[in-house]
């Protein structure tokens, strides 16, 4: 039987980042997604201020920024016509990165593969039985055939449905959706004096003339054309959660808050969404553990569902490198869950900004199995913690893989 000391379910941010965690801990991690190939749809299109923060301290932020689309100076709050100006913040990088979540994602795969771990595709969760010592998990290859394999520890970052959470068994109380909304990446054929040509500012991307009970946006993306159009409201229910939408359907939108003008020309990916809001109980299990989409949702309004989970991840990431490390006090790692509960909590209930995570230092340990290993430590502040040195390169010096490197799981 295969082994290693955690595997993380899903390659979305909260599951990359979490994985580049443990890797620079010096911990073996395996990444399992049962998408044949990673997405490239824009979906969540902003770090706000704090995950910014997150990612700087990680050497992150200036490849992300060059990946960018935007740089926003004002968010908004609940939608209230009084931008939200980030001006005057106690933060370090007091603005938005608008950036594509694929492009997020590309970042954090490809540090993940600095660290010698490769995502491992097509390859799908069924099953997972956990006992004292670890916990074993059933993986579908691309070719339908399964395979066991073990861990310390799991980590499901495997989003809304996530098959984690079901397997577990775990509870997911919260309130059902109210309203539905479509979001949609297309190019428009022709534009209206209503449709925006830059994106400095969330609180003005809004249409003012959206019809009563509704809320529509529009935000440029980087190629001439190409925007995400952004619609919800309490009447545009479909029949089923799984019904394509449909050209006409955007359209329809579009026109109604943009004017009879604007005409899409293409829809290169749409997907329906409700404001359906939940949280589990318990972000620990046993040995597993949620995180993300897994352990939240909201409506995705300001990317809530990205930030969040990279803010997850970074919670995360040091306290269960600590535990598999054998470095970890008593409680350290159900602590994981409770400042997430908080954060989430406060998402459910606004399109606001949220609390950050607790800042991890590395630095370089004593050699372990041939590579070089790193004591984690929590560090005593947040937002105001020291990021890492610039340049300093903490990548193990070993040939990329798809995280087959064995050791021993921990007893």
């Amino acid at each position: 039987m295969e082994e290693t000391e955690v595997v993380v379910v899903g390659s979305g941010p909260t599951g990359l980042l979490l994985a580049t965690e443990l890797a620079l801990a010096g911990v073996d991690v395996v990444v399992l997604d049962k998408l044949p190939e990673r997405r490239v749809q824009a979906k969540a299109l902003n770090l706000q201020p704090r995950t910014a923060e997150v990612l700087d301290l990680r050497g992150l932020l200036d490849d992300a920024r060059q990946r960018a689309i935007a740089t926003v100076t004002e968010g908004h709050f609940a939608r209230l016509p009084v931008p939200l100006s980030y001006d005057g913040w106690p933060a370090r990088r007091p603005y938005q990165v608008g950036i594509p979540q694929a492009r997020v994602e590309e970042l954090l795969e490809e540090r993940l593969a600095g660290h010698g771990i490769r995502v491992r595709y097509g390859h799908e969760l069924v099953g997972l039985v956990q006992d004292d010592t670890g916990v074993t998990v059933t993986v579908r290859d691309p070719n339908g055939h399964e395979q066991p394999l073990r861990a310390a520890y799991l980590a499901g970052c495997d989003g809304g449905r996530s098959t984690v959470r079901k397997l577990l068994g775990v509870p997911f109380p919260g309130t059902d959706a109210r309203a539905y909304g479509v979001v949609a990446d297309v190019v428009l054929g022709q534009t209206s004096q209503a449709v925006p040509t830059r994106w400095t500012s969330t609180a003005k991307r809004f249409a003012h003339t959206a019809p009563a009970g509704q809320v529509a946006a529009l935000i440029p993306l980087d190629e001439p054309g190409h925007y995400q159009l952004f619609t919800v409201g309490p009447d545009i229910r479909p029949e089923s959660r799984e019904a394509p939408v449909s050209k006409a359907e955007l359209e329809t939108a579009l026109r109604e808050s943009y004017g009879e003008d604007a005409e899409i020309a293409e829809v290169r990916q749409a997907t329906r969404f409700t404001d359906a809001s939940r949280q589990v109980e318990q972000y620990r299990v046993g040995r597993v553990l949620l995180a993300g989409d897994a352990a939240h949702i909201h409506l995705l309004a300001g990317a809530q569902g990205m930030n969040l989970g990279i803010q997850d991840a970074m919670n995360l990431g040091w306290k269960l490198a600590a535990e598999v490390l054998g470095r970890a006090p008593a409680g350290l790692l159900d602590s994981a869950g409770q400042l997430p509960r908080r954060a989430a909590s406060g998402g459910r209930g606004s399109a606001g900004e949220h609390p950050g995570t607790g800042a991890v230092h590395v630095r370089e340990g004593r050699p372990r199995g041939g590579r070089p290993a790193r004591a984690v430590h929590q560090a005593p502040g947040t937002a105001r913690s020291q990021p890492l040195p610039r340049g300093q390169d903490l990548r193990p010096r070993h040939p990329v893989s798809d995280g087959r490197r064995r050791r021993r799981v921990a007893p």
